[in-house]
């Protein structure tokens, strides 16, 4: 059965009016990306944080699949926030997503439902990623999940397709920014994530795609 492609047209809808460049490389998140899946695992209602949300597009993803979630985009790239800010006024509810620009090394805060980290890890170094999980699991409500969807390193023609795509990206267009191309292999994720406390599964999304995702899903305890 093909896909329902009505949620991405709905989003992007609301990139109208941002550069061509942007808005082609919005495009090609939302068809390559397993946003869908994803989803499936954030909660469909409270409070959401997305790590390194760039453009926005996952953040809007949510806020239009569930008017219940507030949403927390945060990210590096001022430009891409402001971006992503000019396509939250287009929601109907535009106080379901909230924006803004992060620090590199701002550590993060707040208490949320569900915490989300979107091809993020891989710009950062081993142990900026392990600090970064470690602090998304601590800002988890009891009970509280973190998602993350990462590159994995299997099939093989899969993960160098992704890594030449990902290298334009980070080091010749310089559209994505990040330390560097440091992809780590699920189960070093899925050990970091078990180290923060959280019961972790494994989805991996590679069938159907053509890059090799992999989808871990973390679950504090309920204390």
């Amino acid at each position: 059965m093909p896909a329902d492609r009505s949620l991405d047209r709905a989003v992007m809808k609301l990139y109208g009016d941002v550069p061509l460049p942007d808005r082609l490389h919005i495009w090609l998140r939302l068809r390559s990306c397993p946003f869908e899946a994803v989803a499936a695992h954030v909660t469909a209602d409270g409070h959401v944080l997305d790590v390194g949300c760039g453009h926005g597009a996952f953040a809007m993803y949510l806020g239009l699949s569930s008017p219940a979630r507030s949403v927390v985009g945060i990210d590096v790239d001022a430009r891409k926030i402001a971006i992503a800010e000019k396509a939250r006024r287009g929601l109907r509810d535009p106080d379901a997503v909230t924006l803004r620009v992060a620090t590199p090394d701002e550590p993060l805060s707040g208490s949320f439902d569900t915490v989300v980290i979107v091809d993020v890890l891989y710009l950062l170094s081993p142990d900026r990623q392990r600090r970064v999980l470690a602090q998304a699991a601590a800002v988890l409500k009891p009970g509280g999940r973190l998602v993350v969807k990462e590159t994995a390193l299997t099939p093989s023609w899969k993960y160098r397709l992704t890594a030449l795509q990902e290298d334009a990206m980070v080091r010749v267009l310089r559209v994505t920014k990040g330390d560097r191309r440091s992809f780590a292999p699920p189960e070093q994720i899925v050990g970091s994530m078990r180290d923060a406390g959280l019961e972790v599964v494994e989805i991996p999304l590679a069938r159907g795609h053509v890059h090799p995702h992999h989808l871990m899903v973390g679950t504090a305890s309920g204390r």
